[in-house]
């Protein structure tokens, strides 16, 4: 349910806390609250493609396990694929 990561106590966390960001091993992500509604209305500000392309398969695995709303993955094409080429 929770893994301490030394390194990372006391340090103020970003407004997208993004797992596996370099694509190093197979992981099935999920985004904490906080991070799910920043992508919804930032994922198009991120420029780079392989972390963009992570938060892509990280909510529609959400969606696809019925562990996040479908109307958040809609607001979350409609709101970034004008910038995916």
């Amino acid at each position: 349910a929770r893994t301490e990561v030394p390194e990372l106590v006391g340090v103020q966390r970003g407004d997208l806390v993004l797992l596996n960001d370099d694509d190093l091993a197979y992981a099935k992500i999920r985004l904490d609250e906080h991070s799910r509604r920043t992508a919804i209305e930032h994922l198009a500000s991120i420029a780079n493609p392989l972390a963009r392309s992570i938060v892509w398969g990280a909510m529609w695995d959400a969606t696809r396990d019925a562990e996040s709303p479908a109307s958040d993955y809609v607001r979350l094409v409609l709101g970034n694929i004008a910038t995916e080429t």
